[in-house]
């Protein structure tokens, strides 16, 4: 038999079934995980870090001060984190955030 165009399509919705399968599977993975207050994936926001035992956000101590002097002086000084007065702009790793 030939490979029409029928066996072509056919073929063709079974991975677009499989794909949207596996999208649904990731995303109810995603909503149990968000519902256990469990962090997605990735490294955490500056300011925090993953707890590997329970994955989920702890503030770090050594960043705490960072964030909570840019978030002073964005509430309570009006200014943005570039504004006069800003900390000077620190690097996390080896790339400017």
């Amino acid at each position: 038999m030939s490979r029409g165009g029928a066996s072509f399509e056919h073929r063709g919705g079974a991975k677009s079934r499989h794909h949207s399968q596996l999208i649904d599977r990731i995303t109810r993975g995603f909503e149990r995980k968000a519902a256990r207050g469990e962090w997605l994936g990735g490294p955490g926001p500056f300011g925090y870090h993953v707890d590997p035992a329970t994955k989920t956000l702890v503030p770090d101590p050594r960043e705490a001060t960072t964030v909570q002097r840019i978030f002073s002086a964005y509430a309570d000084e009006h200014l943005g984190a570039t504004g006069p007065g800003a900390p000077p702009q620190r690097r996390r790793a080896t790339q400017p955030w």
